[in-house]
């Protein structure tokens, strides 16, 4: 009998223990779930807003740009806008641009293109021509550019022909610097 009553002794104290182990267990659980709760909640003023990047480009009226040896047009120019306000809004970053000039059939040999006087970089297919970092604007200052994309013969010998440039596309690139 002694051996029943010291086994139960031996359970009892098991089950406390437990128990003990049971309830520090959902003690540590709960602080650390309360301790979490006070990371993750904040409370304070700041305004959170996105910068915007503002650009409008204009261009004159003219669609066709000629080019004619025979009778002395050996330049051609289109006139643009490049301004960083519109709608009454201004960019609130500052950037720069590239101007990039598209054409439906690649550009002919002995014509070049500059946007005020800078050349550009023309693509493998000679149908994209881009002109790096022709502008900047200031972050928060209403500013407007007018520039001039000129067609010019380089070289008379090479062009096959007289040309006339239809739906070429004129575009900017922006990026923002500090």
């Amino acid at each position: 009998m002694l051996r029943n009553g010291g086994m139960k002794r031996g359970n009892g104290a098991r089950s406390v223990f437990a128990l003990v182990i049971l309830f520090v267990t959902l003690l540590v659980a709960a602080s650390g779930v309360s301790f979490a709760k006070n990371l993750s909640s904040s409370r304070g003023g700041d305004n959170a807003q996105v910068s915007v990047l503002i650009i409008d480009l204009r261009g004159s009226s003219s669609d066709n740009l000629t080019i004619d040896c025979e009778r002395g047009i050996t330049t051609a120019s289109y006139n643009f806008t490049v301004t960083n306000t519109k709608d009454g809004k201004t960019a609130e970053l500052a950037f720069k641009y590239d101007v990039i000039v598209t054409f439906p059939e690649a550009l002919p040999n002995g014509v070049s293109v500059t946007v005020d006087g800078k050349s550009g970089t023309v693509s493998a297919d000679g149908k994209t021509v881009t002109i790096a970092d022709v502008g900047r604007f200031t972050a928060g200052k209403s500013q407007t550019y007018d520039h001039t994309l000129v067609f010019s013969v380089v070289d008379e010998s090479i062009l096959l022909r007289d040309y006339v440039f239809t739906n070429t596309g004129v575009s900017v690139r922006a990026e923002q610097v500090c």
